[in-house]
């Protein structure tokens, strides 16, 4: 999952995973540009197992360096009639200094093959949510 290690890309962050293809666990490399010429890099476990034994789909992954650990899950679950529930929660801990939690809830519906409707609310450090609403294309 990478973007010529853009900082526009999902949270700017690049990942590398090793691993069975089948297992539910993997290691991660974690690679995210910060600067005009800085990179953090993290290694860690990116688990899919532990979603799946709760009914949910998506992942949770634990990274780790000298200067900080990031819990990142991405996890979804189908509600049934097209509708789905998905969460991202990214929390960013530096052993010095204050922590940094982002966390994301999206409404979504099926419209046709092609279309999905959604409502989303997200907030960084619990404060001033943003909300939206739109139709967005599936891939």
């Amino acid at each position: 999952q990478t973007n010529n290690l853009s900082k526009e890309n999902f949270y700017g962050r690049n990942r590398f995973i090793a691993g069975k293809k089948e297992a539910g666990t993997k290691v991660e490399l974690d690679l995210t540009k910060i600067g005009l010429n800085t990179l953090d890099a993290k290694i860690g476990l990116r688990n899919t197992s532990l979603p799946e034994k709760i009914g949910l789909y998506g992942f949770v992954e634990a990274t780790t360096n000298t200067n900080s650990a990031n819990i990142t899950a991405i996890v979804g679950k189908s509600l049934g009639k097209g509708f789905f529930l998905d969460m991202v929660s990214d929390n960013e801990i530096p052993y010095q200094g204050k922590p940094f939690c982002f966390l994301e809830l999206q409404l979504s519906k099926d419209i046709g093959k092609h279309l999905y409707g959604f409502a989303r609310i997200e907030s960084a450090h619990f404060s001033r949510p943003k909300y939206m609403a739109g139709i967005g294309l599936k891939r």
